[in-house]
């Protein structure tokens, strides 16, 4: 994988936004619908729904997995540029190290979505945990 950070992505985008959302169970769908409104326009169909898949993921694992207290703020970065989109969850938690094992009734599918329905994905690391993907358009 590759430590891409937010600030070095090479293509320009013509989309970049930011956002902070409250840890709680109400941040998935908040990162769902703000994925929808700055990024569903750039992709079609099955890209569309691959994106709002993972963007829930990801924020899901940030407030299941990240030790955050309630309200503790998710940061969501957005962007888009000419054929491609990129999301990246970054939380203040403890981080983790990509292990390959077998989903179970608990969850665990996080990685495997990752892998499967995006073009790149990379986990950096540092103060708090950030993982990112990118769909190609």
């Amino acid at each position: 994988m590759t430590d891409l950070r937010q600030g070095t992505w090479a293509p320009v985008p013509v989309v970049r936004e930011r956002f902070e959302l409250p840890a709680g169970l109400g941040a998935p769908r908040r990162a769902r619908v703000l994925a929808r409104e700055i990024l569903g326009g750039h992709l079609d169909g099955r890209a569309r729904s691959d994106l709002l898949v993972l963007v829930t993921e990801l924020v899901t694992n940030a407030v299941r997995h990240a030790g955050l207290a309630p309200g503790e703020p998710i940061v969501l970065h957005l962007a888009a540029a000419d054929g491609v989109v990129r999301a990246e969850v970054c939380d203040p938690g403890p981080g983790f190290e990509p292990v390959e094992h077998e989903p179970g009734p608990d969850g665990g599918f996080g990685l495997l979505l990752l892998r499967t329905l995006s073009s790149r994905w990379g986990i950096s690391g540092g103060e708090g945990t950030c993982v990112w993907f990118e769909i190609d358009a």
